[in-house]
């Protein structure tokens, strides 16, 4: 209870910070302005009891809004400043946004530079865990780019001849650019990672209708069944591909799981 916190002296800075974190947490819109409200009041009170409290807060704050560098920045701070059972616990939280962030080497780092007297051991376990599927997790993504480009400049070496006639939008371009851009603008309102998502996966899905249907007009007719079903499988294939290098990139694979286990959540 931040009441309890920092006796008398500390009275009208703790009010200010119950004032700050109820505009952050009440507010639907772009919660920046709040945070870096939050951020100066932290700078100009660093010995307040709480403030460690208001450092990860800004980090969970501005990684909520897709900012890693900004959120990782605040996490380090905490995990610096912390001491004790307390802060190895800040430091296992630190080391957790690392691994959500791609910084696996550091996050190992972090992880190995805990305290064994004062680490509680089944934290470290589960950041440990998270780390080796981030990197399970990097080996296929590399996979996947590393195949889509080897397919794209396959495609493209192919018909090299005929890149003009590529270059030229079929119809199925047509059909799904302004379907994406309304999408794009739909999600814009929201989360801006999940905006980010859609308007990539967007960029994507017109960037392979481009290919696909391109290559459809130049192949020989009539088209055989076997051909036209191999065509949709590599297609299906790599869109696949492309929406989870995209959704993995942004860090929202842990989110559709547990979307997917226990479904949306309703208010």
């Amino acid at each position: 209870r931040l009441a309890d916190i920092g006796g008398a002296e500390w009275d009208a800075v703790r009010a200010e910070h119950e004032r700050l974190i109820a505009e952050l947490y009440g507010t639907d819109g772009d919660p920046t302005a709040e945070l870096d409200a939050l951020a100066a009041f932290v700078r100009a009170h660093p010995a307040y009891p709480r403030a460690n409290a208001v450092r990860i807060a800004l980090a969970q704050g501005w990684e909520s809004e897709g900012e890693r560098g900004e959120a990782l920045a605040w996490y380090r701070a905490a995990a610096e400043a912390a001491t004790g059972e307390r802060g190895q616990l800040t430091r296992i939280g630190y080391a957790r946004a690392l691994t959500r962030a791609g910084d696996l080497d550091d996050a190992e780092a972090v992880l190995a530079a805990l305290d064994p007297q004062l680490v509680d051991q089944a934290d470290r376990a589960v950041a440990a865990a998270e780390l080796s599927v981030a990197r399970d997790r990097r080996v296929i993504r590399i996979g996947l780019a590393v195949a889509l480009a080897v397919a794209v400049a396959a495609l493209l070496a192919a018909y090299r001849r005929q890149l003009r006639r590529l270059a030229r939008p079929p119809v199925e371009v047509w059909f799904l650019a302004p379907l994406a851009v309304l999408l794009a603008l739909v999600a814009l309102p929201g989360n801006p990672v999940i905006a980010r998502a859609v308007r990539w996966i967007g960029i994507a899905g017109v960037a392979l209708a481009w290919l696909s249907g391109g290559v459809l007009e130049l192949a020989p007719r009539p088209l055989s069944a076997r051909r036209v079903l191999a065509h949709a499988a590599v297609t299906i294939a790599a869109a696949a591909a492309a929406v989870y290098l995209v959704v993995d990139a942004l860090g929202l694979l842990d989110l559709l799981g547990e979307t997917w286990r226990g479904g949306p959540e309703m208010d």
